[in-house]
């Protein structure tokens, strides 16, 4: 069970089958955008969606394989960084983000995702770090390049989101990259 500090008010701390309500509402809050953009939200239609959500994630944490940090303030589910997977043996991971409606235009989702990349150089020891955004998402394509990632290409209809397969945009920050200019 991970916890990291983001902010003097703000921690990534991993889900728990307890924050099912919590995630379950906080995705139905922001359902029209989430849904549009995320990958993995249109599953989550209950709490026991949410709960499986959440017991899959910590399964891949347990075995050093991935995980789903939520974002917290206090007891306030802001979004989350979830590490889609970590490769021990090629030293790569693939993290995404997403922050609540109320929470954007704060900076968060860079500082979150700056933290989880810290994470996964010092204590995962991978030395590449992707991120793929759909290509129309100018929002989530900017987080990726303020923690540093380098565009590398498209992936053309590399996920079904939104009831259609979608490209995404590909970007990577690696162990021996200088810091970004506003780290």
């Amino acid at each position: 069970m991970m916890e990291l500090t983001c902010t003097s008010d703000t921690r990534l701390r991993s889900l728990r089958p307890d924050d099912a309500a919590t995630l379950s509402a906080a995705v139905d809050a922001d359902r029209a955008t989430f849904d549009r953009w995320l990958r993995w939200s249109s599953a989550v239609r209950s709490q026991e969606a949410a709960r499986d959500f959440i017991v899959r994630a910590a399964d891949l944490e347990r075995e050093g394989r991935g995980f789903h940090w939520g974002l917290w303030r206090g007891t306030v589910l802001l979004g989350g960084v979830p590490g889609w997977s970590i490769d021990p043996v090629h030293r790569v991971a693939e993290l995404g983000y997403w922050l609540s409606t109320d929470a954007q235009g704060q900076g968060l989702a860079t500082t979150a995702t700056r933290v989880a990349v810290e994470y996964l150089f010092a204590q995962q020891h991978v030395n590449r770090v992707e991120f793929q955004c759909r290509t129309e998402n100018v929002a989530s394509r900017r987080v990726a390049e303020r923690v540093g990632g380098q565009l590398e290409g498209v992936r053309r209809q590399s996920h079904w989101v939104a009831g259609a397969f979608r490209d995404h945009a590909v970007y990577a920050v690696l162990a021996g990259d200088p810091p970004p200019a506003s780290a």
